[in-house]
């Protein structure tokens, strides 16, 4: 739960960023993102509702469709590793700057390890909450 708290102030923080100055996704692990959605204050929403739709996520956990919430988020997430892999593939950061592939690799690997670990945590957080009694019942 602590994973997805971190992962959706960060969102929500960068989107802020991003209606200050509208540059601060030209990095390798938002490259498709800024591709596919040209307008920055859309990002900048988008961020900003990554960030905050987990909320409703940890508030109605007994929901069957509660994790619909965490969808914006997971597309943010799975872009990141998404982007920093055609720039492993390509042999260059999003600014041009050519490297190594290991090198970015290396220097991108929290990005390409993002999606596992979010997906675990969800996973441990639905487990945790799955089996416990609401109303002397137990919940399915």
């Amino acid at each position: 739960m602590l994973l997805i708290q971190l992962i959706s102030a960060m969102h929500f923080l960068l989107g802020l960023l991003v209606l200050v100055n509208q540059g601060a996704l030209h990095i390798a692990s938002t490259r498709l993102l800024v591709e596919l959605v040209p307008e920055y204050h859309a990002r900048a929403a988008f961020y900003i509702l990554a960030g905050l739709a987990p909320a409703l996520w940890a508030r109605y956990k007994r929901c069957p469709y509660s994790w619909v919430a965490l969808v914006p988020q997971m597309v943010l997430v799975g872009l990141s590793a998404l982007s920093v892999s055609v720039a492993v593939g390509s042999w260059h950061y999003a600014d041009g700057v050519l490297r190594d592939p290991k090198f970015i690799a290396a220097d991108q690997l929290p990005y390409l390890l993002l999606p596992f670990v979010y997906m675990y945590g969800i996973a441990k957080a639905e487990k945790e909450n799955g089996h416990k009694k609401v109303d002397g019942e137990v919940s399915k």
